[in-house]
């Protein structure tokens, strides 16, 4: 091998300034790069529509390397101009030639490629290994927490079935479910009716425990509970006033096709305004603009004219509010419509009053 052939080791960092002190550049090459740039910018204002051109113009500053490449690109898209000596007639191709001539020239080429060899060893490797192992802790993190969130989902989906569950629906399609828990309500509500006298005895048993710690005979406890095991689920109309209603004015809720609820043109809005007991009741039932209204007839009112002696006696609680004895119709409406178990307050009453009596 020959001496001239020999490889060398020069340390990234001293190769720039090897090269001067072995003088295969000049002091001032910086100088020839300025004026180099300067015909760059002037060149890459005229460039043919080329996808490879645009890549390296979309690149970081151009280099001595770059710009052979597109002398060869140049030399395809600017064929046509060659004339029959092989030279080029395009006034871009003697461009990009110049340039690369410029770096040749004096060896500048050679300090361009070690300065960006320096900084690409001392700083864009560096910054670059530091961002992959960011990017590599934070893919592992990310991994972690996607692992995280999985068992999360899980666990909450687990979660979401168990009180599907304890709601007695599926849980696929909760609003239909719903719907339909809501539509069974009337039979749960019977068979709690139902199960209610069972506690006659527990409420007793509580009643007389009461009275001997207040030394007392009259002592009232757990009404709403007494109420529902002798009168039943009747409506808060007849709890309240002692007097079983004989029109409930029921607000039926659309539950399957909200959007579509009809309002019946023919019945007349009585507002507010006093009910006059002496007009037939069998005309068209007042609406309060709520919704559709059921009309439950328990016995039909009496006629004008008309008097009925068969008057039932009804006892009425103390704290009930009092009917007009000479009323004969019963109308009950809004809340006063819905059933004890219905209501909310009476419900809660109720609930209340079992939580009182399990203790």
């Amino acid at each position: 091998m020959a001496e001239q052939e020999v490889p060398i080791d020069i340390h990234a960092s001293k190769l720039l300034d090897w090269l001067i002190t072995r003088r295969h550049i000049a002091k001032d090459y910086q100088l020839h790069l300025n004026k180099i740039r300067e015909k760059i910018l002037e060149a890459i204002q005229d460039m043919p529509a080329h996808p490879k051109i645009t890549q390296l113009l979309a690149g970081t500053q151009l280099n001595y390397f770059n710009c052979k490449q597109i002398v060869e690109i140049l030399k395809e898209t600017e064929a046509d101009s060659k004339n029959i000596f092989g030279y080029y007639s395009s006034k871009r191709v003697k461009d990009w030639q110049e340039i690369v001539k410029l770096y040749e020239k004096d060896d500048v080429y050679l300090a361009e490629a070690a300065s960006q060899l320096h900084r690409n060893v001392n700083f864009e490797v560096p910054t670059i290994r530091k961002q992959l192992n960011k990017f590599q802790s934070n893919g592992e993190d990310y991994m972690r927490k996607a692992a995280d969130c999985a068992n999360q989902a899980n666990k909450l989906k687990a979660e979401y079935h168990t009180f599907a569950d304890k709601l007695g629906i599926k849980g696929d399609d909760i609003h239909i479910e719903f719907q339909n828990l809501i539509q069974n309500l009337p039979k749960y509500m019977d068979e709690v009716i139902q199960e209610l006298p069972k506690l006659s005895e527990a409420r007793e048993y509580y009643l007389e425990f009461l009275k001997f710690i207040d030394k007392r005979e009259n002592v009232e406890c757990l009404p709403c509970l007494k109420y529902l095991i002798t009168k039943g689920n009747t409506t808060v109309y007849e709890y309240k006033n002692g007097v079983a209603p004989t029109t409930i004015e029921e607000n039926v809720t659309h539950y399957n096709e909200p959007s579509e609820v009809q309002y019946d043109d023919q019945e007349i809005d009585f507002g507010d305004d006093a009910i006059d007991i002496g007009h037939d009741t069998d005309s068209s039932s007042p609406s309060n603009g709520n919704g559709d209204f059921v009309h439950v007839e328990k016995e039909e009112c009496l006629d004008e004219g008309e008097i009925n002696w068969d008057i039932e006696a009804v006892e009425i609680s103390p704290g009930d509010s009092l009917q007009d004895k000479s009323e004969t119709c019963h109308i009950a409406r809004g809340t006063d419509a819905l059933t004890l178990l219905e209501y909310p307050m009476t419900r809660n009453n109720l609930i209340n009053e079992l939580h009182e009596v399990s203790i």
